[in-house]
């Protein structure tokens, strides 16, 4: 999970999620890019005090197991199977 705090909000969530990209990336070996997708889809942004624009960005650790599961996580995700 990564915080972030600033104004606009909109500003918050992008540095929040920028954070916990470039985390799965140095501490956990998953592709900026794909990282960026997989968020895109799953991360959950809890809002802890709109008037200072404070948000935080979380997933569960369950998808950052290893890189491979990211496309099983994908298919399951538009259920293709």
């Amino acid at each position: 999970m990564t915080v972030a705090s600033c104004l606009p909000m909109e500003n918050s969530i992008a540095k929040a999620m920028s954070h916990l990209i470039f985390w799965m990336k140095n501490d956990n070996d998953w592709n900026r890019w794909e990282a960026y997708d997989l968020l895109t889809h799953i991360a959950t942004i809890p809002v802890g005090y709109f008037a200072i624009g404070t948000v935080g960005a979380k997933i569960h650790k369950a998808y950052l197991t290893k890189l491979t599961n990211y496309y099983l996580i994908l298919v399951m995700l538009y259920k293709i199977i």
